[in-house]
């Protein structure tokens, strides 16, 4: 969804200085959640930020590809048996609270080790 938002905003040539860019990335997030591509998935906006700053979390410590896979194996976030807007949030606050935690005192990849390991104890069994 950010890549499309991304070539969304070169051909409207829509930047961030513009003063209705929020207003257009929270209409865009909403509009595309709704598509088949998501099943709704994000019928809000915050839970969407959520996701998204994850995201640039588990990049930012390198374990991206490693939770994606592990995830793509494991869980389905679709599932109706578990909110799944609950789950990432978890997922989020685990990686702030050890990130922020653990920065002084650990390396980055120690603490990207870390955040893995925690995140699977945040999904459903």
């Amino acid at each position: 969804m950010e890549a499309a938002w991304k070539a969304d905003c070169c051909v409207t040539k829509l930047n961030t200085y513009n003063p209705k860019y929020q207003a257009a990335y929270e209409d865009f997030v909403l509009k595309k959640s709704a598509t088949s591509d998501f099943s709704g998935f994000f019928k809000a906006k915050q839970p969407f930020y959520n996701a998204i700053a994850l995201v640039h979390h588990l990049q930012n410590l390198g374990i991206y590809d490693r939770v994606a896979e592990w995830s793509n194996s494991f869980v389905d976030f679709l599932d109706p048996r578990y909110n799944a807007h609950t789950c990432i949030s978890q997922m989020h606050a685990v990686t702030v609270m050890l990130s922020t935690s653990q920065k002084k005192f650990s390396t980055k990849e120690k603490i990207g080790a870390l955040v893995f390991e925690a995140l699977k104890s945040c999904v459903p069994a």
